[in-house]
């Protein structure tokens, strides 16, 4: 089984479940979580269900009390300083000892890269058929939930009022998430370093290469990131990490020089992203 999960405390989940139930044909299995109906996506091979939680996503840590799932997918607002029109994917979790936004300090949700990718090339394929005055980006790892032992992953409405409102924009989240949930473990796994909080040289390697992001740490975190961190990131992948990619645009030099430290002393390879991207060019990879 693997669940679309949409909130009543959040206007743009409101819009993307609305796009989904107008898009795709789904039924009452009779059970209910919170008080509303748990639905089954009908005409799929897949267990797929859409439960409704009262909490806001971030702070949805209760659900594997009722639900016990291969992969939730999370259907969320998006909002940003700029306010600018966005649909985004990206994986939990807090590199600090912080948390304002959800989940605990210094922890990890279960990254599936795998579903990332589809979330990703899904939202840019649509956007641009579409014509939609979107940005489409790939976030860092950020914010709750963190302590889940599902695989999980948020697929993003933003930046506005306006922009959670919109149903066009809505139906292609709404897509983004069905490919998300029907994704199947496919390609190698990195973990990344540096770049900022978006992070287009992580979302040219899914455009471009047969990889999958897993954690990315952006510059910001750097300098107060141990190998303890480094190695939780590690672990919680829902595949093996096969090396790590580092952004030496995105990073200063001591910072490049305590990551790969850290990765020999993990035994796990680092690359440059620029050399990564090229191999991809090379493949002449596409979607």
């Amino acid at each position: 089984m693997r669940v679309l999960v949409a909130s009543t405390a959040d206007q743009a989940s409101k819009t993307i479940k609305k796009c989904l139930l107008d898009q795709y044909s789904f039924s009452k299995t009779g059970e209910l979580f919170e008080g509303e109906p748990v639905l089954k996506l009908e005409e799929s091979n897949i267990d797929i269900r859409l439960v409704t939680t009262r909490k806001k996503p971030v702070h949805a840590e209760h659900l594997e009390k009722q639900l016990q799932p291969e992969l939730f997918v999370f259907l969320s607002k998006h909002r940003s300083e700029t306010g600018r029109p966005g649909l985004l994917t990206h994986v939990t979790g807090n590199w600090l000892a912080t948390a304002e936004v959800g989940g605990e300090p210094k922890a990890l949700g279960v990254a599936p890269g795998y579903a990332v990718r589809a979330a990703f090339r899904t939202l840019s394929e649509l956007a641009k058929v579409h014509q939609l005055p979107f940005q489409v980006n790939l976030e860092v790892t950020h914010h709750g939930p963190t302590s889940l032992s599902t695989p999980l992953l948020f697929v993003e409405l933003g930046s506005t009022e306006k922009e959670w409102l919109d149903e066009q924009a809505g139906n292609v989240v709404a897509i983004a998430a069905i490919e998300a949930v029907k994704a199947e473990p496919s390609g190698e796994t990195v973990i990344g370093f540096g770049g900022g909080h978006y992070c287009p040289r992580f979302a040219d390697l899914l455009r471009k290469t047969p990889l999958t992001t897993a954690h990315i740490a952006p510059k910001y975190v750097l300098d107060n990131l141990d190998k303890d961190m480094v190695t939780k990131a590690l672990e919680r992948s829902a595949t093996p990490i096969s090396f790590a990619v580092i952004d030496h645009k995105g990073t200063l030099l001591h910072q490049r020089e305590k990551i790969t430290t850290i990765l020999d002393n993990l035994n796990l390879e680092a690359r440059r992203i620029d050399h990564v991207l090229r191999e991809g060019d090379e493949q002449v990879v596409s979607y």
